[in-house]
């Protein structure tokens, strides 16, 4: 009976210890850790700092835009519509005067090559001998890319929707941060950066399961990119952030749950913060932390349903 207590006891105090160093841990993550996003801005004038963000003129993308331009970086204005991006581009130098702002258009739900060729061109040869110092893989989208609410039926998809779903959320991020890693690896351009903007869907979420799929794809591969670039002693910083709700035009919080919502630009703020933090993938904030471990800890059937009810509710919106 001694030794079973003592046992017991040991048991209680390993979980302790295990409890506690996770508490201390997320409090460092997310309340005191200072934000290292600052090594990635040159202090040579001659070779400024820019910052490629793909998907840039709504939501999460131009909440980058505004939050990097805010904290000293030149952006570079990735998106699909030449007069939206014009729009941005220049309501963006008229708030921030001191930064340069450049676009490049490429349509990512069709996979233009094309396009893609262009996006990697102006990121290699930026003005005034800037260097390439961070990349936020941003673009992508579920139900709205293909003008169908916020969530659907895998059997309503045609093949069509299943390619626009993957070539914005998976194949364009992974093909163009794959044609930039000579520029992000370069000895002149170190130390760089790279975000990719996952989701809370990758539990494997019903009525989102291309999106689903398509964002383990991206968070899986901001891992192994990451452990791939420290291994070869590389300094390139890779960051995969499992994103919650974030009140967008194209899934307004309302009909993703109302949940520990964000803005757009808090979530970007969010992000750029956890640099320096040591993780591959992480939520952005305290906030979504505590949904994705909601997410982990309740029956799977309370999560179906709540979907459910969310696309049911979509539907008769639509």
């Amino acid at each position: 009976m001694a030794s079973l207590k003592s046992a017991l006891a040991c048991i209680g105090l390993l979980y302790s210890v295990k409890i506690s160093y996770h508490l201390v841990d997320l409090l460092w993550v997310y309340f005191i850790r200072p934000t290292s996003i600052s090594r990635y801005l040159s202090t040579d004038p001659s070779h400024p700092s820019w910052a490629l963000v793909t998907g840039s003129t709504d939501g999460i993308g131009l909440g980058f835009s505004h939050e990097l331009c805010s904290r000293g970086f030149n952006v570079l204005l990735h998106g699909r519509n030449p007069e939206k991006l014009a729009r941005v581009q220049a309501d963006l130098l008229q708030k921030f005067p001191g930064r340069s702002i450049e676009t490049v258009v490429a349509d990512a739900a069709a996979y233009d090559a094309a396009g893609l060729r262009s996006v990697v061109e102006k990121a290699s040869s930026l003005p005034d001998g800037g260097r390439l110092r961070v990349l936020v893989n941003n673009v992508g989208g579920a139900f709205q890319l293909i003008g169908k609410g916020v969530f659907g039926l895998l059997s309503e998809m045609t093949v069509e929707d299943v390619d626009t779903f993957i070539n914005v959320n998976a194949r364009f991020p992974a093909v163009l941060t794959t044609a930039l890693v000579p520029v992000l690896t370069a000895e002149s351009n170190a130390p760089t950066l790279v975000m990719n903007i996952g989701s809370m869907a990758n539990y494997g979420l019903p009525y989102s399961v291309v999106y689903s799929a398509t964002k383990s794809f991206n968070l899986t591969f901001s891992a192994a990119f990451g452990r791939e670039m420290k291994s070869r002693g590389h300094d390139v910083e890779v960051l995969g952030f499992v994103v919650g709700t974030t009140d967008t035009v194209g899934a307004p919080a309302e009909k993703q749950g109302n949940m520990a919502v964000m803005t757009p630009r808090g979530l970007a703020k969010a992000c750029l913060d956890r640099s320096g933090c040591g993780r591959w993938i992480l939520p952005p904030s305290f906030k979504h932390w505590i949904p994705m471990k909601i997410n982990e800890s309740v029956p799977e059937s309370l999560i179906v349903n709540q979907v459910e009810k969310l696309w049911t509710e979509d539907r008769k919106g639509n």
